[in-house]
């Protein structure tokens, strides 16, 4: 919603105007040259920064809107999924550790840890597929 006295007040600043209308339309005066015109209209388009903000606000209410039509379930899920990749993360933190612990020499060292099995990290996609699987087998509820 516009605020029409905030916003009659900032273009008055630049360009002298009769008044704006509640739809946006400025009623210029006579006296208001082509360029103050111009500076007086671009007072109402919003710049890029506020586009991203909005853009942002919008997803993130988009998100509470999602996560409060799901109910606890989508939580729940994303929960189970952070958890099982954190316990992922930790073993295979240990056995790092364990593999610099008991190597005597730089190649058992080498040896050992060519051993360990690979990571994957997981993305946000992975993660996203992996909670939505988690709903789907019902481990959200």
């Amino acid at each position: 919603m516009l605020d029409i006295n905030l916003i009659q007040s900032e273009i008055s600043k630049v360009c002298p105007i009769f008044g704006v209308s509640s739809d946006g339309r400025i009623d210029f005066a006579p006296e208001a040259t082509d360029q103050q015109k111009v500076d007086a209209t671009a007072l109402l388009k919003p710049t890029q920064v506020q586009l991203d903000a909005y853009k942002i606000k919008y997803q993130r209410d988009s998100a509470k809107q999602y996560l409060l039509a799901t109910g606890n379930t989508l939580l729940r899920a994303m929960c189970l999924e952070l958890l099982e990749t954190s316990r992922n993360q930790a073993i295979a933190y240990n056995n790092l550790r364990l593999a610099i612990v008991n190597a005597a020499t730089l190649a058992a060292l080498k040896t050992a840890v060519t051993a360990l099995p690979n990571i994957t990290p997981i993305g946000k996609l992975a993660y996203a597929t992996a909670v939505r699987a988690r709903i789907d087998a019902g481990d959200g509820d």
